[in-house]
This record gives structure tokens, C-alpha cells and sequence, in this order.
């Protein structure tokens, strides 16, 4: 796929039967991962960074970065689609306690009255 606006993501994510992320860099926080999981697609991701800190086994699929791990995790979900859509179910709750909107403007107001 090229470059997407980010408006149409919601229809890539609507389209997808995963996500992989298969980064070996440490990234702080990898935002499609949060994508994917509100928009209920199942992630797969290496333990890398801020990857092994939003996803677990409970959550997704977490691994090494390498291509069995990667196959193997894929083949699950297909092969295993009602175990895939409960980690899906527990991800989406997840992701929108703790990075939605109004989460973020919670935690803002509580840091703010922490502050008074």
C-alpha cells in the first residue's frame, strides 16, 4: 500500500486481518499498535521497546523478531479466529481506557487539580 492519508485508516484497519509490526527498533510508543487495537484487528509484534509494553499474550501476539515467530502468529489467527477475537475484544477495551481521547483529558484534569 502507498502512503494513506490518515483519515482513510479506519478503512485499512476495517480491511485487515492483522497487524504486524515487525520492528527490531525501540520504539517508545508504537502508535499503529494503538490504532489496531481500537479498531479491533488482531496485532502481531515484536518485544521491542514500547511493543512488549502494549501488547502481551493477553492482548495479542508478542515475540522475537523473527519470521517463525511472525508465520506462527499469523497461522494462529487464522487458524483460530475465535481466540484471535477474544484477545481482540480485551485489546479494544484496553486501548480505549487508556488511550482514548477522554482518557487523555482525564489524566490532563487530574494532573492539573494534582497541582492546585
Amino acid at each position: 500500500i502507498n502512503w494513506l492519508p490518515r483519515e482513510r485508516m479506519p478503512l485499512v484497519y476495517a480491511r485487515s486481518s492483522a497487524v504486524v509490526v515487525p520492528s527490531q527498533y525501540i520504539d517508545p510508543l508504537p502508535t499503529v499498535i494503538i490504532e489496531a487495537m481500537a479498531s479491533g484487528v488482531p496485532v502481531v509484534a515484536t518485544n521491542r521497546g514500547g511493543a512488549a509494553e502494549l501488547v502481551s499474550d493477553e492482548f495479542g501476539y508478542v515475540g522475537n523478531p523473527d519470521s517463525t515467530f511472525i508465520a506462527q502468529s499469523i497461522i494462529e489467527i487464522l487458524n483460530n479466529p475465535a481466540g484471535a477475537e477474544q484477545k481482540v475484544h480485551r485489546a479494544q477495551e484496553r486501548a480505549l481506557r487508556l488511550f482514548s481521547r477522554s482518557a487523555f483529558i482525564q489524566r490532563v484534569v487530574s494532573w492539573y487539580d494534582k497541582y492546585k
